[in-house]
């Protein structure tokens, strides 16, 4: 806050100043400043300052004051831009006209510009996602940390990274990509998803036991968010048409090449995938391990991703 009334008095100082000098050189463009600045100062006191920081204080989560405080700043320029073509253009049929110029000039010349604005209003409006959220937009899957005016700031997960973990890299995608681009939201109102685990056993393994061996470890690794995200897809019917899903953990066979392939479905927290995913494999190979009549194939062992729980 000590920021902005530091601004505050800057502004204040230089719309005293090209008033008194206006006073002593007058002209009509001098004068048409001395009205900016005022403006500028007034606009900045009472949006910025005054409204702003009056709600701010009375938000308690961090994250919708943040939301609260972009769209402050977006209502401050979009006012002042409208007021100071106002003071600089004071015929009304030459305002419609610089209006239309201007708007003519930006949308051609500036064509990426507009586009990224106009999608920086679709998320704050549509509440598209909010900073917090875990995103994938334009191709590109990371944490919002920062939502502009032209650009939304994602700190990156996976990248070079085989698995849903941060890679410290920050990376900016232009907003306009979310008007005509798919935008994957893993945590909003919803923070659970679905994920699998795919086992294959050799041919001469007893798989129905390895299916139900599966589906109990399955059960216990993932109790704890079952009820959770019960309760989370009834408070997502809020907003959206959502059938009925089963949470608990099911298994399936198929046939494969190398004998029978097991496929464990569970529902899991978003932000927990990679640590529960590697529990759980740790958990199947221990268990496979003392049994003398389940073998895992080769081809799995190749294909784990996941380092196993020491």
């Amino acid at each position: 806050m000590n920021r902005k009334f530091l601004t505050f008095f800057i502004l204040l100082s230089l719309a005293v100043a090209a008033f008194v000098g206006n006073i002593w050189f007058e002209d009509v463009t001098a004068e048409k400043l001395v009205q900016s600045l005022i403006t500028i100062t007034l606009l900045y006191g009472l949006i910025s300052i005054g409204i702003g920081g009056f709600f701010a204080r009375r938000l308690s989560d961090s994250k919708t004051r943040y939301s609260f405080r972009k769209a402050m700043s977006m209502i401050f320029l979009v006012v002042l831009a409208i007021v100071l073509l106002r003071i600089w253009v004071p015929n009304p049929q030459a305002l419609l006209v610089a209006y239309g110029v201007v708007a003519a000039g930006i949308a051609v010349a500036l064509q990426d510009l507009v586009k990224n604005i106009a999608g920086s209003l679709t998320i704050f409006v549509s509440g598209l996602f909010r900073v917090g959220n875990r995103i994938e937009m334009n191709g590109v899957v990371g944490d919002v940390i920062d939502i502009g005016l032209f650009n939304t700031t994602l700190l990156e997960v996976r990248g070079w990274i085989n698995a849903d973990q941060a890679t410290g890299r920050i990376v900016t995608v232009p907003n306009g990509s979310a008007l005509n681009k798919p935008v994957h939201n893993y945590t909003k109102h919803h923070q659970y998803l679905w994920d699998e685990l795919n086992v294959v056993v050799t041919p001469e393994s007893n798989w129905s036991e390895a299916m139900r061996l599966m589906g109990e470890i399955g059960q216990e690794h993932t109790s704890e968010f079952i009820e959770a995200a019960d309760q989370s897809l009834t408070r997502l019917e809020r907003f959206y048409y959502v059938e009925g899903h089963v949470l608990d953990p099911n298994v399936y066979v198929n046939l494969s090449a190398d004998g029978y392939s097991l496929t464990l479905r569970y529902v899991v927290d978003a932000w927990q995938r990679r640590s529960t995913n590697s529990d759980i494999w740790g958990h199947v190979i221990r268990v496979f391990d003392e049994r003398d009549d389940i073998f895992i194939a080769p081809t799995t062992l190749a294909s784990i991703q996941y380092p196993l729980p020491k």
